[in-house]
């Protein structure tokens, strides 16, 4: 399901890939050390960028 939010659909891609990796198909239990630090920086670049638009969507006016 897509919504009209481009932003929101990736945010909850990520969130669904990171939090929710089907057990069955042992999604993870293969990572190696540079695989788990590309994770690190993209679950850091998320983070980062998920607090930035929560400031924008606070933002008055």
């Amino acid at each position: 399901m897509r919504r009209d939010d481009p932003l929101v659909d990736a945010a909850l891609q990520s969130l669904a890939e990171t939090h929710f990796a089907d057990p069955d198909t042992g999604a993870g239990d293969t990572f190696t050390i540079a695989q788990e630090e590309t994770a690190a920086a993209k679950d850091e670049e998320f983070n980062r960028e998920a607090l930035r638009i929560l400031r924008r969507l606070c933002e008055t006016g």
